[in-house]
């Protein structure tokens, strides 16, 4: 939550904590960050994907989340291919995402695998930002082969 892309919300925030309101400015910014990524609720049904899409969407937004899903299942390995990675998630989309169903596993390094690909790709390497956005999205996997592992 930042002052650039979430202006308002990194005000409200920031007042909260001058105010030592601490915990309502936790549960604040939870709410936000829950609403600001609930289209990956409608990609996916499984926790762990859903999980990793909803860190795609906020860091990338929902068209970025969504290309790198269309990506990483596999739509078009091109990312210059529009037609194709158009970062809306309907029919044809949801016919590739299904062919994961019973391999969250795969599904999951393919989105790492995609993220990295989107940056380079369509964002473009900023060597000043590049080691933490790797460990973001290491770190994202791991949590999300967590919940692989609890079986949720």
């Amino acid at each position: 939550i930042n002052e650039k892309y979430d202006g308002p919300e990194a005000a409200k925030l920031k007042e909260m904590i001058a105010a030592k309101q601490f915990d309502a400015a936790e549960t604040e910014a939870e709410t936000y960050i829950l609403g600001n990524t609930n289209p990956a609720t409608s990609w996916t049904t499984n926790a762990a994907i859903e999980f990793y899409l909803r860190d795609c969407v906020f860091n990338r937004g929902a068209g970025g989340a969504a290309k790198i899903l269309q990506y990483a299942c596999g739509v078009s390995k091109d990312w210059s291919d529009h037609r194709a990675i158009d970062g809306n998630i309907g029919p044809t989309s949801r016919k590739f995402i299904h062919l994961f169903d019973d391999k969250p596993a795969e599904l999951l390094a393919a989105l790492r695998d995609a993220r990295e690909s989107y940056e380079r790709h369509v964002i473009g390497v900023r060597e000043n930002l590049w080691r933490g956005l790797v460990n973001r999205w290491n770190n994202a996997l791991a949590v999300a082969r967590t919940y692989l592992a609890s079986g949720t």
